[in-house]
């Protein structure tokens, strides 16, 4: 069961990072074919899944940024058209 949600969290980070940072379909056919194979140890399949996991949060982090940024501009126009 551990197995199959570390797969399934992986899975989803290939595919949100796949989409966003426009790898190609090769790599994450490659990697998943890796950390499913024996070849892959746990310590291998660990990190794949950490740098997988940063990259994703940090992408989440940024966009966040980029709507409070976006947010935050359009309330200091609107103060400015208010005066």
């Amino acid at each position: 069961m551990t197995k199959f949600i570390k797969v399934s969290i992986f899975l989803f980070c290939l595919l949100v990072t796949t989409m966003v940072f426009s790898r190609s379909s090769t790599w994450f056919e490659t990697t998943t074919g890796h950390m499913v194979s024996n070849t892959c140890n746990k310590g291998c399949k660990t990190a794949i899944l950490e740098g997988e996991i940063d990259q994703s949060v940090l992408l989440l982090i940024k966009s966040l940024l980029g709507e409070l940024q976006h947010q935050l501009d359009e309330k200091s126009k609107k103060r400015l058209w208010e005066r």
